[in-house]
């Protein structure tokens, strides 16, 4: 494989290290079993696209990673999927079969979201034994095609003091117009609990101040402001996340290993910020408390940059910065140690790395040190040296290091660590290369695309691998300031790195001096540690609260009235739809587990302990994903005038059928729902209501139905419009009893945004009455057209709001009724061929192509074929994939449709 070399001169005698650890042997074997006992996995999404619409489907293949060589992981069978609003809520979720460390689906994003910054999470169980930063995360755009009557901008402050929270709020109109005296109602909640709420008036320029007191001091990283109005009349709401932001920017200082020392030579890193959280820019120089000027440094790339120094004992030094928008700042450096150890990492030899250690004076007393290099725990290269001398060079070969972030460690004699350095190693044989060659250079409408892919060169042994691409119109895309991540870093850099990362890619789209300089600006600002030595060197192994999922598991308890543990009780699993019927016996604590459950979407199931003197609960464990979303700090995308044409344009693309059930909504916006001011405002704001929550023809709540048995025998008799034949519901109105030959169709049913088979599955029957929030009713055309049903809909939300795992609020005697989403079905994305059939209708996809299964033979090679679109413009093909052995790969590829 191609690789750039790096040419280092080095005029100094190399001090090889010996491997011999005679003293350290149980330390090293604690630090393999800790490794070992929580290999970490790791989880990258490919995308179709950056950014999408209202309306649109996200085609996604997930790679699931694990160990040191990022292998393709096969202890995990669950990926969880999350996407998450910009009021840091999760709003759909899915799970995906993860086979040889691959699953593919897909996310319908609902005509109803709300324009803004959107995340999307992945995870598996066993990586919640790590920091949430380890997860994949991913910000992107969606717009909505139906333009919302009005634009919100805010900004937030806080003061610490008086705990007193400001927001600054302007409406504009949706046609960028100004608009003022409208009346809006606002709800601060902290983790969906309504903490304060009230009204108020924009002044005529559309802006409004609001202020709350945090008295209870809760986190406002779980706060969000809720506001509803009506614009030119049509009712609007938005959620605003609470991002509290500094008012200056601001600047961080890291010295390399984690100290300066006096007397040593150091080098430091730093960061800028921007107000928003971004990367800034300045310069500025170094005073010590003399006022003598020491040394000036600038800001690189994303704000990052490093200096070297030589602190003096006693002397305290300042930096004085000047940013790009000519704010002036002075603030203090980190005190420097007395004595101690300083560790350098010196630029990269080929295959090799250089350490220089450097010594107090007072410490040179010819004692041995360990230098230990591991990743996540597995040791690379130890060795043991002598300090006989203030300053040493080692020289650590790379060629049979892994990729990724490396840690390197200093220990004394007692094996406490001194100092530390982590850096980023990408090998020559890191990542594979890829090679797409087309058949034609341009292309015109509607014309088939041939695309033979080949990965690796004549000298890899392992060119086996598993891809995905997409092909997408970029004139079709918005012209936003991307933060792309690629499989590179998202498999080799991100997840092991602390904070906000921008452009990931940046650091792999070349590989020479100046990159790698930049890289390792990045480690040394944003590395983190997940080792604790000191556990190490006790034997202590992490926690692991959280196992690998080989399939779904529903578990519990059973016990006595009085809280006591049931032991030894028969306990059964069943599912009469499909005639399931699986028996267990709960243990001497009462826990009974069902394992090993291979299930598709929607799963119904009861489980029942045998309890012949009605003497016994049964309580279900809660779900295995996570309930909330951590906020995340990312690039807020604008709602500028250039983004507002853009979303004209798409709206322009869409097929008629697509905006007929756009408008339809929008009217439905503006008419008068029949239900009651007071119901609709009790509706769980996590209702899948496509109208919003509330917006129903007929509402009923949770207090109405306190005495009910079933959902049937609730709504029988009591819904307006409604009528059960045996046990299915229909609609009254007059269209769906005159539907010809084929009779009346069953109303849908949606339970928590999924919907039911309504039609002989009875699930009005066994969806439990206690654990649901509220039911709407839609009968109308008007109120149902966003499903496109002329049939009814009943929307079910329950008390969770989850649609994963649904339980009784209260246990029930010997008997529990389980609702559980198991593996998403995988859907095929729609290609059209061309040549067989002529198709009149318009042609305007973004994405126009998406296959997630590309499998390369043993040279490499495989091929696949689509057709272009209607439309113009430069298409770009994007292959992203890894091999059997943990070489991941990534090509972009241009071509111009004419």
């Amino acid at each position: 494989m191609a690789s750039k070399k790096i040419a280092v001169v080095v005029c100094f005698i190399i001090a090889l290290v010996k491997t011999s650890f005679a003293q350290t042997p149980e330390f090293l074997n604690n630090l393999q079993q800790y490794g070992a006992a929580i290999q970490q996995e790791k989880v990258y999404l490919h995308l179709d696209k950056p950014h999408y619409l209202t309306g649109d489907d996200i085609w996604l293949k997930g790679y699931v990673t694990i160990g040191v060589q990022n292998q393709l992981s096969a202890l995990s069978k669950i990926l969880y999927v999350d996407l998450i609003d910009p009021a840091n809520k999760v709003v759909s979720n899915i799970k995906l079969l993860i086979l040889n460390g691959t699953a593919i689906g897909d996310i319908h994003l609902a005509d109803t979201l709300q324009q803004g910054t959107y995340h999307l999470r992945a995870y598996t169980n066993w990586m919640r034994n790590l920091p949430e930063e380890t997860f994949f995360n991913k910000a992107f755009t969606i717009g909505r095609v139906q333009l919302d009557p009005a634009i919100i901008k805010s900004t937030f402050g806080y003061n610490d003091v008086s705990k007193l929270l400001k927001a600054s709020v302007k409406v504009i109109a949706g046609n960028g117009l100004q608009l003022g005296k409208i009346p809006v109602q606002y709800e601060l909640a902290f983790a969906d609990k309504t903490a304060a709420s009230g009204s108020a008036v924009t002044d005529v320029n559309g802006d409004i101040s609001i202020q709350f007191s945090n008295s209870k001091n809760q986190d406002l990283k779980t706060a969000v402001l809720n506001l509803k109005m009506v614009v030119n009349g049509s009712p609007f709401q938005k959620y605003l996340a609470i991002n509290v932001k500094p008012l200056e920017n601001r600047i961080s200082f890291m010295p390399e290993g984690g100290d300066m020392v006096a007397g040593s030579q150091s080098r430091v890193a730093f960061k800028i910020l921007q107000p928003d959280g971004l990367a800034g820019a300045g310069n500025g120089y170094i005073t010590d408390d003399s006022g003598e000027k020491l040394v000036e440094f600038i800001s690189g790339y994303a704000g990052m940059g490093s200096f070297y120094m030589t602190p003096q004992a006693g002397k305290t030094y300042k930096a004085v910065i000047t940013y790009a928008n000519g704010q002036k700042q002075t603030t203090a450096l980190p005190e420097a140690l007395k004595e101690g150890f300083v560790l350098t990492l010196l630029p990269h030899l080929p295959f090799n790395v250089l350490l220089a250690l450097k010594v107090s004076a007072g410490l040179v007393k010819n004692q041995k040190v360990t230098i230990l290099v591991q990743r996540q725990g597995t040791v690379i290269y130890a060795g043991q040296k002598t300090i006989s001398s203030a300053e040493s060079l080692t020289k650590v070969p790379l060629d049979n290091f892994p990729p990724g972030i490396i840690q390197v460690t200093l220990f004394n004699e007692n094996m406490q660590p001194m100092c530390e350095r982590l850096f980023f190693n990408l090998n020559p044989h890191a990542t594979l290369p890829l090679t797409a060659g087309l058949d034609n250079q341009n292309y015109k409408s509607r014309q088939l695309v041939s695309v033979n892919l080949n990965a690796g060169e004549a000298t890899d042994t392992m060119r086996n691998g598993t891809f995905s691409a997409s092909v997408v119109n970029l004139a079709g895309l918005p012209q936003l300031k991307d933060n792309e991540t690629g499989i590179l870093p998202g498999l080799l850099l991100t997840p092991e790195l602390k904070g906000y990362v921008e452009r990931p890619d940046h650091y792999f789209e070349a590989f020479d001096n100046a990159r790698m300089a930049e890289l390792d600006n990045l480690i040394l600002c944003q590395g983190w540690r997940r080792i604790v030595w000191n556990d190490v060197k006790q034997g202590n192994i992490p926690a692991i609260n959280y196992q690998p999922e080989k399939a779904f598991t529903i578990s519990g308890t059973v016990t006595l009235r009085n809280g006591s543990p049931a032991a030894n009780v028969p306990v059964s699993l069943l599912a009469t739809k499909t005639f399931v019927n699986i028996d267990t016996v709960t243990n001497a604590k009462g826990r009974f587990v069902f394992d090993n459950l291979l299930l598709g979407p929607i799963n119904r199931f009861s489980v029942h302990a045998r309890d012949d003197k009605h003497t016994m609960v049964v309580k279900i464990d809660p779900p295995t994903e996570l309930n909330g979303a951590t906020p995340f700090n990312s690039i807020q995308y604008p709602d500028d005038a250039k983004y507002q044409s853009y979303l004209k344009t798409a709206y322009a693309r869409l097929p008629d059928s697509v905006k007929k059930r756009m408008d339809s909504y929008h009217m439905l916006k503006q008419v008068t729902i029949k239900a009651t001011q007071s119901k609709s405002k009790l509706v769980p704001s996590f209702s899948s209501n496509r109208n919003g929550p509330g917006n129903a023809d007929e509402i009923f709540l949770a207090d109405e139905m306190k005495y009910a048995t079933t959902l049937k025998q609730f709504l029988q008799g009591r819904a307006m419009g409604i009528k059960f034949i045996d046990d299915t519901p229909f609609s009254t109105r007059t269209d769906n009893f005159t539907g010809g030959d084929n009779g009346p169709k069953a109303m849908t049913i949606i339970l928590d945004g999924m919907e039911m088979n309504s039609d002989g599955d009875e699930p009005l029957n066994w969806i439990p009455v206690e654990d649901v929030a509220s039911i709407e009713i839609l009968r109308t055309a008007a109120s149902s057209a966003l499903y496109s049903r002329n049939n009814g809909v009943i929307i079910i939300t329950t008390k969770t709001g989850k649609g994963a795992l649904t339980y009784p609020s209260k246990s029930s005697t010997a008997y529990a009724p389980v609702v559980i989403t198991g593996y998403q079905a995988i859907r095929e994305f729609y290609t059209p061929n061309y040549t067989v059939a002529s198709n009149s209708s318009p042609d305007h996809r973004i994405t126009v192509f998406w296959k997630p299964d590309i499998v390369t033979d043993k040279a490499g090679n495989a091929t696949f074929k689509f057709y272009t679109t209607d439309d113009k413009g430069t298409y770009q093909l994007t292959i992203e994939g890894i091999t059997a052995d943990g070489r991941p790969a990534h090509l972009v590829k241009n071509f111009v449709v004419e």
